[in-house]
């Protein structure tokens, strides 16, 4: 979640070429899928010490016809560490439901000012560590200058149509496939390098299937909410 800690009111198993990763097998920065949030307060504070751990928490409210208002109880829906200055940033994203639940994303945030490692030599490393990736995409963002983008897809659908711009801000819903099952997607693992050498190095993943049910858990629960403080829907039919 590249602006998480800005919203805050709001390792190692190779892999075969093109290899399934399973959903618990990804990691950044030791966060895995289904982490409580204290145990990544934990993982996060252990990952540099110079981090400095906050939490962010939420809240739902809405208006019903006639005025009156309803919230949830507030919720934890980020917790992330960041060293003095931004270079380094790692957070747990939760589900946005008052029920709470385990972590259903991450993501880890680099930036070397002084572009001291090439991009090549960046991306045997992550090839160390993922395995090789599923696919690979380059986008130009001006000049000479691109960003290499690395995505590897855990058992599954890939319901995802443009992987390389998956988002821990956007809800899920909205940028998988209209037609997917959201049950059946898979997980998936973005590292995007920008420029070469490389200046900035962003990895996100995202229990797909999970943060979509989350979204689907919210709009019910939100429904449930609205029909109880109104009297349930209506049970007779309009006189006309």
């Amino acid at each position: 979640m590249t602006r998480s800690l800005m919203l805050l009111v709001s390792c190692l198993v190779p892999l075969a070429a093109h290899a399934e990763m399973p959903a618990d097998g990804f990691d950044i920065g030791g966060l895995r899928f289904g982490m409580t949030p204290e145990k990544a307060a934990e993982t996060i504070a252990a990952y540099d010490s110079r981090m400095k751990v906050e939490t962010a928490r939420a809240q739902h409210r809405f208006r019903l016809a006639g005025g009156k208002s309803i919230a949830s109880d507030p919720f934890v829906r980020a917790v992330g560490g960041q060293i003095y200055g931004g270079d380094l940033r790692l957070v747990a994203v939760f589900p946005p439901n008052p029920k709470g639940g385990g972590m259903i994303a991450a993501e880890r945030y680099e930036r070397d000012k002084s572009r001291s490692r090439p991009r090549a030599e960046y991306r045997a490393l992550l090839i160390e560590k993922y395995g090789p990736p599923d696919a690979e995409t380059t986008d130009t963002l001006g000049g000479s200058d691109t960003r290499l983008n690395m995505v590897w897809k855990g058992q599954g659908a890939g319901c995802h149509p443009k992987p390389e711009r998956l988002s821990t801000d956007r809800p899920m819903l909205q940028q998988i496939s209209a037609t997917a099952d959201p049950s059946a997607c898979a997980p998936l693992l973005v590292y995007s390098l920008t420029y070469d050498p490389v200046f900035a190095a962003s990895g996100r993943m995202v229990d797909v299937a999970q943060a979509a049910q989350a979204e689907l858990d919210v709009d019910a629960w939100m429904k449930a909410e609205a029909a109880a403080a109104t009297g349930g829907p209506p049970t007779a039919k309009p006189k006309f």
